[in-house]
């Protein structure tokens, strides 16, 4: 039988940050399809297509999660993002 494992670990992956990491996005906050916030109750902050489209260029399909503030709020954010290939 397999033994379940409470704990995961903070780091999966290589110790040390390799390329293309870390990414970093900048854009106007954009308005979306109202899904995530009304449906979901998740807030999102929406980026424009064309600074996504940079970020596509390096990543593969998968989950992604980083960080986010928006404007001049010094508060800094966890949130995920997806990238689906198209």
């Amino acid at each position: 039988m397999t033994e379940i494992v409470d704990e995961r670990p903070l780091i999966v992956g290589p110790e040390i940050v390799q390329n293309p990491y870390p990414i970093y996005l900048k854009g106007l906050v954009t308005k979306g399809f109202g899904r995530g916030s009304k449906d979901l109750g998740i807030p999102t902050a929406n980026l424009p297509e064309v600074v996504a489209a940079e970020a596509q260029k390096v990543l593969k399909t998968g989950i992604y999660y980083g960080w986010a503030s928006v404007g001049d709020d010094l508060q800094v954010y966890p949130m995920g993002t997806t990238k689906f290939l198209h």
